[in-house]
C-alpha cells in the first residue's frame, strides 16, 4: 500500500492540473521529447518509451501509464482508450465513458475494471486536449481492486491523474 505520508505531503491539491502547461516542477516527469508532464510520488519505478512514461509504486499497488496521441477530429472522444487498456490490462469491463468539465476546461473520465496478470483491477484514465498543441493528454492510473479501495491509495491515483499537464 501507498504510505499515508506520500498523500499528507503532497496534500494541497493541484488545481485541476490536466487544463496547465507551464515548466516541469519538483517530482514532474517529462518523458523525452513529449509534450506534458506528470507527478509521480517519491521513489516509484519509472520508464520513459517513446512519448510515454510507465510508472509504479515500489510495493507494485499502483501503476501509471501516460502517454500522448496526435489529436484526431474527434477530439478527446476519438481517443481509442480500448486500445490504450488492452496494451496495459489482460481484459477490462468499462464501466463510465464521459465528457466532463472542471473550471470550462473539457475532459474525458473512463473508468472500470479488468484484469491484470491474474489480479482483479480498478482502472482510471483521464484525457485533455492539450492547450496549445494538437495532442491529446492521456494518464491511466490502475491497481488491484483492495488497493484502490484504500483512502490514501485512491488519494494518489487522483493526484498523479490531475496533476498531469501540456508543456
Amino acid at each position: 500500500m501507498i504510505d499515508r505520508r506520500i498523500l499528507l505531503g503532497f496534500a494541497v491539491s493541484v488545481p485541476f492540473g490536466l487544463a496547465r502547461t507551464g515548466p516541469v516542477r519538483a517530482g514532474e516527469i517529462r518523458p523525452n521529447a513529449a509534450a506534458f508532464s506528470v507527478w509521480t510520488p517519491s521513489g516509484w519505478i519509472t520508464e520513459q518509451p517513446e512519448n510515454r512514461l510507465s510508472a509504479h509504486a515500489p510495493d507494485e499497488s499502483l501503476y501509471l501509464s501516460a502517454e500522448q496521441q496526435p489529436i484526431s477530429s474527434g477530439g478527446i472522444k476519438g481517443v481509442d482508450v480500448e486500445a490504450i487498456l488492452d496494451r496495459e490490462l489482460d481484459d477490462f469491463d468499462i464501466k463510465l465513458d464521459e465528457l466532463r468539465a472542471l473550471n470550462g476546461v473539457p475532459y474525458r473520465r473512463v473508468e472500470g475494471t479488468g484484469d491484470d496478470e491474474g489480479d482483479d483491477v480498478t482502472f482510471r484514465m483521464r484525457i485533455i486536449a492539450h492547450p496549445a498543441k494538437p495532442f491529446a493528454l492521456i494518464a491511466l492510473v490502475w491497481g488491484e481492486n483492495e488497493d484502490l479501495g484504500d483512502a490514501a491509495t485512491s488519494g494518489v491515483a487522483d493526484q498523479i491523474l490531475k496533476t498531469m499537464k501540456g508543456v
